[in-house]
């Protein structure tokens, strides 16, 4: 699942930062620049950003967004969705939306006290500061104890 909005020639030690593509519909906001054109035509802009680890989890945890609620599988359907995340800067914020609550079942993200959803959220915090990379996850998640015995 990682690497489908970024992807970053890893070395066996780092990143190679001179060496990156990203596609704006699940690469993480800090690597590109939208701007918005006439008629709600967006246009994107690398920020030339260096990639890092944390986008690569920004890109998972939308790919397990769009797999978790029915109404985002169609390509359409999805990039509606990360227009509006877009806006909203925040995946609990576009949730709560009327348009989300109108179109989305969340059921299966819910299950399980929330541990799909929660994950979710840590995955695609906008402030790669903050957002969780892979060693947090596997680290702190309780959706993934049972797996890591």
């Amino acid at each position: 699942l990682v690497d489908l909005g970024g992807c970053a020639d890893l070395q066996s030690e780092n990143l190679r930062q001179d060496e990156a593509i990203f596609d704006p519909l699940y690469g993480a906001p800090e690597q590109y620049i939208e701007k918005k054109g006439m008629f709600g035509k967006s246009s994107f802009e690398a920020t030339g950003l260096a990639p890092s680890y944390e986008l690569d989890t920004f890109s998972a945890g939308l790919v397990l967004l769009q797999m978790g609620v029915p109404a985002l599988h169609t390509p359409k359907a999805y990039a509606g969705m990360r227009a509006a995340l877009n806006d909203y800067g925040c995946l609990k914020e576009w949730r709560d939306s009327a348009g989300a609550k109108a179109s989305c079942d969340f059921s299966l993200l819910d299950a399980n006290k929330g541990a799909a959803w929660t994950l979710l959220t840590q995955l695609t915090d906008f402030d790669p500061d903050q957002r969780a990379t892979v060693y947090d996850v596997f680290q702190n998640s309780k959706m993934l104890k049972p797996y890591l015995a």
